[in-house]
């Protein structure tokens, strides 16, 4: 094999979290990720990659690693991220086997969840076809994951796959459906079928997106599932992007259970502070609807400031509101830098014990990679 290449990210994140009332110190974190890889040239179609990565605090005043503060999930950590073989013979298609990030559409379901210094990564093969035209088809058959607390665990299966069909200028029309059979053996796994349709949309002067997502027993849970509604439309105006959104998740009700989003990443949906991570695992069981408020844009730094009110879908309360700002610039040369901050504020009638208290977050980054 000859003609390999390197590839090298080097990460530093600092992150301030101050939760008000949780009993702990405010979380001051400032962790460097590091990740070397290494792909071998081609041989007979076939070409191995292997990632390096190791995750350092230089300052842990933060829950896991100091338990008297609150917490960050950037654990210290030193594993192999990636480890795979590639066979590209097959014309347009691609099979991969081994370690390795998955990330589907929006990442809402399946995402490599890359905020987080330690990102997912799933034991798995996958499958991409892109021999017809305007269609990209993926399907992967994963038996274990990596998640960003670097924690392993193993599954029975995950069965992911999804199709987008590309052949209208400006628009994305795509069709999902995961299979989770969760170890356990009860009814009460957290197995699930979800099937869904989504179109978005990025013409001159809008974009838009609409999704609908429905949750089924599958394997060893035979309970309803719950629903996923997203919708977003936006006008474009003078470089910037103004729109709103709404978003429904369904809670338990009945027979009825949480929606569950599955592997997907949090981090960029529903508000930076990820008062609402207990939406993957299907822990939030009174549901959440958000609208939000968005503006947007792209030059020289990239800016996104949004404003989310918070509400149960089983109940008439509401959780909260948050207010969410970030600017990305490109300093030199494969170097990025990132300031973002939250404000995340309760509602006074919230007794649901999520999203119950008060959080102000600050992050500040500085990327490179070749």
């Amino acid at each position: 094999m000859r003609n390999g290449g390197t590839s090298l990210q080097a990460r530093l994140a600092l992150e301030l979290s101050d939760v008000s009332g949780s009993g702990a110190q405010a979380a001051t974190a400032l962790t460097l990720l590091t990740r070397l890889g290494y792909r071998t040239g081609a041989l007979h179609e076939t070409t191995l990659f292997v990632e390096f990565q190791d995750v350092s605090a230089l300052i842990d005043r933060f829950s896991p690693e100091n338990e008297s503060h609150d917490r960050v999930n950037d654990s210290e950590d030193t594993s192999l991220h990636q480890y795979y073989a590639d066979y590209e013979g097959l014309g347009d298609s691609r099979f991969r086997a081994g370690r390795q990030k998955l990330h589907l559409g929006d990442g809402r379901l399946v995402a490599q969840a890359n905020w987080r210094q330690n990102g997912q990564a799933f034991d798995a093969v996958s499958w991409t076809d892109e021999s017809l035209a305007g269609w990209k088809i993926l399907v992967a058959y994963a038996w274990r994951v990596r998640t960003t607390s670097a924690v392993e665990s193993s599954l029975d299966h995950f069965v992911m796959s999804r199709a987008e069909f590309r052949g209208f200028e400006g628009h994305v029309i795509h069709l999902r459906l995961h299979l989770l059979d969760d170890p356990g053996g009860t009814s009460t796994d957290r197995d699930k079928a979800t099937g869904g349709v989504g179109i978005q949309g990025d013409l001159p002067a809008a974009s838009y997106a609409f999704a609908y997502d429905r949750q089924t027993g599958y394997a060893d849970n035979t309970a309803d599932g719950g629903t996923l509604l997203a919708v977003f439309g936006g006008a474009k105006w003078a470089g910037l992007t103004i729109g709103a959104g709404y978003e429904e998740f369904s809670g338990e009700s009945g027979s009825r259970r949480a929606f569950d989003t599955l592997f997907g990443t949090v981090h960029r949906f529903n508000g930076f502070t990820d008062q609402f991570s207990t939406i993957k695992g299907g822990r939030l069981t009174r549901g959440l609807r958000d609208a939000f408020l968005r503006i947007s844009g792209a030059g020289g730094v990239k800016l996104r400031a949004e404003y989310h009110g918070f509400r149960q879908e089983t109940q008439s309360q509401e959780y909260g509101t948050e207010v969410d700002l970030v600017a990305e610039v490109a300093l030199a040369e494969h170097l990025t830098g990132l300031i973002s901050v939250a404000d995340y504020r309760a509602g006074g009638g919230n007794d649901s014990g999520i999203a119950d208290k008060d959080e102000q977050g600050f992050w500040a980054r500085l990327d490179y990679s070749f």
